[in-house]
């Protein structure tokens, strides 16, 4: 067992369950039902500290009844079954006990059982890097400026080496030229347009309300704060819906004065662009059913 856990990383959850024939007193184990810890205990005890593990069944107050796990022909009661976890995951477990199953398992050991709810934390983002935000197709396409940031950096270069750097210094030296006078000099990529139904009254407005509230509630518990979240949110999905059916009868009323006027090419412009064909655009029609069975498109692109 030993070399299989010398094998595991230290940060994984491990678990260890069964009759370890083991009995720890109370001087080594908070909940017990054993008077004394005996020589397995002891050889436990070893085990546990070298690879920073705990006995779930013996975290938790119980009544001796809940405690123990074993009993001997002669009756005598003691608790000997475990279930060990490693002790950077003890707040996880929620509850551990023994339940009375000889019965119904025929066994003169009693099932020992625990309750875990693993406690993972969100994986950390990345740090954002500064040179994606820099627009280098346009960099590419002007050779004036393609021209004077190479000699800026040649000369940011040999303002920061001299001829007794090492290699290492000297590649630190280079990418350090390099993003310092990127950042400096270079244009950056233009921000995303908000779409037109982002950028209507109704849902800016409702879209702030609901950040008010999510705020508020944040800073109390009160279950008005929950319920007037509740309702912003449903005023903010009626917004966007209104949004969007006025942004389709403008689109469809452009495309029929452009049908008529027989001005072809714009018309088909605008038709891809309220269906996304041959474009990325951030919103695409949905299909969503009416009250009566008929099928409206609607755009669907919500930000929160």
């Amino acid at each position: 067992m030993k070399t299989v856990l010398e094998n595991i990383p230290a940060h994984n959850f491990v678990t260890i369950a069964g009759d370890l024939n083991a009995q720890l007193g109370p001087n080594d184990a908070p909940f017990t039902s054993n008077k004394k810890t005996n020589r397995n205990g002891e050889k436990l005890l070893e085990f546990l500290e070298e690879f920073q593990l705990i006995p779930t069944n013996t975290k938790f107050m119980k009544p001796t009844k809940k405690l123990w796990s074993h009993k001997s022909p002669s009756g005598h009661l003691s608790q000997i079954d475990y279930i060990l976890i490693r002790k950077k995951w003890q707040n996880s477990v929620r509850n551990s006990q023994s339940f009375d199953s000889f019965s119904s398992i025929g066994s003169d050991h009693r099932i020992v059982s625990s309750k875990i709810c693993l406690s993972l934390r969100a994986s950390k983002r990345p740090a954002p890097k500064p040179m994606k935000k820099i627009d280098w197709k346009n960099v590419v396409a002007d050779k004036d400026l393609s021209s004077l940031y190479s000699i800026s950096v040649k000369n940011r270069f040999d303002a920061l080496t001299s001829s007794d750097d090492d290699n290492n210094l000297t590649y630190s030296n280079l990418v350090k030229s390099v993003e310092e006078v990127a950042l400096e000099m270079l244009p950056q990529k233009p921000k995303r347009k908000s779409t037109p139904i982002n950028a209507h009254k109704l849902v800016i407005d409702a879209r702030k309300l609901v950040q008010q509230i999510t705020s508020e509630k944040e800073k109390s518990t009160n279950k008005e704060h929950a319920d007037k979240l509740r309702t912003a949110l449903s005023d903010l999905d009626s917004a966007y819906l209104s949004a969007q059916a006025e942004y389709i009868q403008g689109k469809v009323s452009e495309i029929s004065h452009l049908h008529v006027t027989k001005k072809h090419a714009a018309a088909w412009s605008a038709i891809n662009e309220l269906t996304g064909r041959k474009t990325d655009p951030p919103s695409q029609l949905k299909e969503v059913p009416h009250q009566k069975g008929r099928r409206t498109g609607f755009l669907t692109s919500r930000i929160y």
